[in-house]
């Protein structure tokens, strides 16, 4: 649909809302393109800067989208028409994960820390146990993942080990064993 509209783009990401009237996507410049019909026609609603980081996760419904360039958190109440910088955390690529209503956000900044949202991204708080694993392996680990069911109740991580949560993301266990993989970059 947008043949010969665009120049070639370096798309990062795109979401969709459950029935599809909402899709936001991601370009490597930072330019947020969102369609309000089912994908039919884009606009641009704004720029978080260039980074091959860029990402965007939204809600079931669209009404609430999170982006990040690596270095900050935009997020996004009205279906990706005005984007608020709500969050500045350092320089890494990171990860990011919604619940269906959007109040859950899970982000990993690979090589930094692990952050959560509980109240559709506004505020973010980072996991700083030291005495956990998952505290370790996502300061050390250049790669990761992450998915939250669509309650936000059950999270699970990918960096060094894979790491499960059935409590918002509050407390981490470890599901592996550190020596069951040769190769831990999760992706």
């Amino acid at each position: 649909v947008t043949t010969g509209i665009l120049a070639a783009q370096k798309w990062l990401a795109v979401s969709i809302s459950i029935d599809g009237k909402y899709q936001t996507a991601i370009e490597e410049l930072g330019d947020i393109y969102i369609s309000s019909d089912h994908g039919s026609t884009w606009s641009v609603t704004t720029n978080i800067g260039q980074e091959i980081s860029n990402s965007v996760a939204i809600s079931t419904t669209g009404q609430y989208q999170t982006a990040s360039n690596g270095k900050n958190i935009y997020v996004s109440s009205n279906y990706g028409a005005t984007w608020t910088n709500v969050f500045s955390y350092g320089q890494a690529d990171f990860f990011v994960a919604i619940s269906l209503n959007g109040q859950y956000q899970t982000l990993i900044s690979a090589g930094d820390a692990m952050y959560r949202s509980t109240d559709y991204g506004l505020t973010w708080t980072a996991f700083s146990d030291d005495t956990n694993d998952l505290y370790h392996s996502i300061l050390g680990f250049p790669t990761g993942g992450v998915t939250v069911s669509y309650d936000g109740r059950y999270q699970t991580i990918v960096s060094e080990n894979i790491y499960y949560s059935s409590n918002y993301g509050v407390t981490w266990n470890t599901t592996t064993d550190i020596n069951t993989y040769d190769q831990r970059d999760w992706d």
